[in-house]
């Protein structure tokens, strides 16, 4: 099932009522939400950090910006064709030295789409 899409603070009980996302920052399930793509395709534009919100199933992520766990998620499913990092500022990250991730995400490889680097890869371009 999908997350609950919202685009300001949330007070469920996964993400706590403190949360506050900063400008340039979205929950990858409204980016999935909004897809244009035939095949629920997704990119991260550059600039933009897309935060994974809870268990998400979705075709191609092309990251150019950033994609990252969400600070507040508990334990997540990312379920995807495959993730595609392009670009110098590219980045795919959960958590960091000074505030680790301590739940857990499963990214789920899926499918069988050819799209340069093999089916089912996590990968990266020009970066």
């Amino acid at each position: 099932s999908r997350p609950t899409i919202s685009a300001g603070p949330s007070a469920s009980p996964t993400r706590g009522p403190t949360y506050q996302p900063s400008a340039g920052v979205t929950d990858l399930s409204i980016l999935v939400a909004q897809s244009a793509f035939s095949k629920n395709d997704v990119i991260i534009p550059a600039g933009t950090v897309a935060l994974i919100d809870g268990d998400i199933d979705v075709g191609v992520i092309d990251v150019r910006g950033e994609l990252r766990c969400h600070p507040g998620v508990d334990d997540a499913m990312l379920r995807t064709d495959g993730i595609v990092l392009k670009g110098k500022g590219a980045l795919l990250s959960c958590g960091s030295k000074s505030e680790p991730f301590r739940n857990t995400l499963v990214i789920e490889l899926k499918g069988k789409r050819d799209f340069g680097m093999g089916d089912r890869a996590i990968g990266a371009k020009n970066g």
